[in-house]
């Protein structure tokens, strides 16, 4: 039998007293690839919707009682697995943002039947769209509630292109990459003070996160929770 833990993390990110106050941000542990949720008292932002398998009782507690919406960083299987799946079991899902660079017949195919958003969440940016032929140059960069950061797959060399557009404040990454040496620059974390890295990831499988990037977390005093190792990670927000 599998035993799944989940991780609670209480910090002060934010006070928000609006129609649409977020609650909390929960990084799913499914297994290699990635999923994140953002829950306010409204509704559920989801970026990207991958993984290898995925805790569907938690999410419907989460969010079956409100309008969904889901964004994609970019069109890896590991980050767009579930779509269709999750689209199926929540009727009011929509797609935020739609496909924003040339993709496979078979993945356009796959997503093409997600209906567009026709109104937008208000504590989701995108910073940074790409600018290269690959599919990991081109992920979007996502600033949630100006204090989380999710980078997607978008590797370290391009840090320095976004970097002006985020938030000084930001003080939660989700480790590019899925932690992989390619991304979570030196620049980053200098120009950052994280309170806390989070990663999804299966190191006995893909040895993520790589040594070189956890050296760099150790080195910025940033400390790093895994889902392989703690399950679904939740960050409750103070209210």
């Amino acid at each position: 039998m599998k035993i799944l833990f989940i991780t609670f993390l209480v910090l002060s990110l934010c006070r928000n007293t609006g129609k649409e106050s977020v609650r909390k941000f929960i990084l799913w542990n499914v297994g290699q690839g990635q999923w994140a949720t953002l829950v306010t008292s409204k509704y559920c932002h989801h970026i990207d919707a991958g993984g290898e398998f995925m805790d569907w009782k938690l999410l419907k507690k989460n969010c079956e009682d409100k309008k969904n919406y889901l964004s994609f960083t970019h069109y890896d299987w590991d980050h767009i697995r579930f779509a269709k799946k999750l689209s199926s079991r929540f009727r009011s899902l929509c797609l935020q943002r739609g496909i924003h660079y040339p993709i496979s017949p078979g993945k356009r195919n796959f997503l093409k039947t997600l209906p567009l958003c026709n109104s937008t969440t208000s504590h989701t940016r995108v910073l940074f769209s790409g600018n290269s032929k690959s599919a990991n140059h081109l992920s979007r960069v996502f600033s949630l509630i100006d204090q989380i950061l999710i980078p997607g797959d978008s590797p370290k060399t391009l840090d320095k292109l976004w970097l002006g557009k985020a938030d000084a404040q930001l003080q939660v990454l989700v480790l590019s990459h899925h932690g992989s040496h390619t991304g979570t620059s030196k620049q980053i974390l200098k120009h950052f003070s994280f309170k806390q890295a989070l990663v999804s990831a299966r190191r006995r499988r893909y040895g993520h996160p790589h040594k070189k990037v956890v050296q760099r977390l150790r080195k910025n005093r940033v400390p790093l929770i895994d889902t392989e190792q703690w399950g679904n990670i939740h960050i409750v927000l103070e209210k």
